[in-house]
């Protein structure tokens, strides 16, 4: 259901048709039987969506900026758009997750490469066993695997607030009537993967950030994107838990580090290398 982007409240409609004309609802249409104690009883009257007439290079702006009205147009009303933000689908949130772990991982590979992975890579580059083999493919695969631990982590506790049960447990109220809570209903797969790419809008940033300054002062320690890129990530990944939990913000940090911290420790646990033993047969004979 569409929501107002300045209180939260859930609206009947954000567009009006007026003949040939349309014209932004304000932010009193509400379904009364859907209304419940995490929504606001009193609505704030103003304009329900105003970011429906912005293009997409201002929302990107405004999301680094870390504008929770902006957040709530993308997690709630996306689909309302008359842009391609509505026809969002798969393919392209594949493409855009493709193009954030690359920056980062040729970033991060072009600055930290261990001994053991070096003699690694140099073995896959051989022609066999892989002669199509790129020097990225390994550090690639080792961050989206740990990226897709965080994206089940994140689809998981969406799912969770989706049907109230998180909300119920945590706050001892239900979000939802009493016949909505019978079947538990998964969020779309593709709205998580969704709210995972906009945790993430920070990384390729980082990474040309960094570039740059390294340019600048080659003694540029490489460690600053891990910080930088996972900081802004936890604060993005917060305010993403707080408009879908709501009430404590609390909670919401509690969930954004986690989502984090299995990322962290997912790519801590499992290096590169154990991904090249894996990889090779004969990998203790090298």
């Amino acid at each position: 259901m569409p929501r107002c982007t300045n209180c939260g409240a859930i609206v009947a409609q954000l567009v009006r048709r007026y003949g040939t004309a349309l014209k932004l609802t304000e932010c009193v249409y509400l379904f009364q039987e859907m209304c419940s104690s995490s929504c606001p009883q009193i609505h704030c009257k103003q304009t329900a969506d105003p970011f429906l007439e912005r293009d997409v290079v201002f929302l990107w702006f405004q999301v680094m900026m870390f504008d929770m009205h902006v957040f709530r147009h993308l997690l709630y009303n996306h689909r309302q758009r008359c842009d391609a933000l509505a026809s969002l689908g798969w393919k392209q949130l594949i493409r855009m997750h493709i193009f954030v772990l690359l920056l980062g991982t040729a970033y991060l590979h072009r600055r930290t490469v261990s001994g053991t992975a070096a003699i690694l890579i140099q073995h896959l580059s051989n022609p066999s066993p892989f002669p199509e083999y790129h020097d990225l493919m390994l550090p690639f695969l080792w961050a989206m695997f740990a990226h897709a631990f965080g994206y089940l982590y994140m689809h998981i506790v969406l799912s969770l607030a989706h049907n109230g049960c998180l909300q119920k447990v945590l706050f001892k109220s239900s979000t939802m009537s009493s016949d909505e809570t019978r079947m538990f209903v998964c969020i779309p797969s593709i709205e998580s993967m969704f709210s995972f790419q906009l945790s993430q809008l920070w990384h390729p940033a980082m990474a040309v950030v960094c570039l740059f300054t390294e340019t600048m002062n080659p003694s540029f320690p490489p460690q600053f994107y891990s910080w930088m890129a996972y900081s802004l990530q936890l604060i993005l990944s917060w305010i993403i838990f707080q408009i879908y939990i709501g009430n404590s913000a609390y909670v919401s940090v509690s969930f954004a580090t986690g989502l984090v911290g299995i990322i962290l420790v997912v790519q801590r646990c499992l290096s590169p290398e154990i991904f090249a033993m894996w990889m090779i047969p004969n990998y203790h004979s090298l």
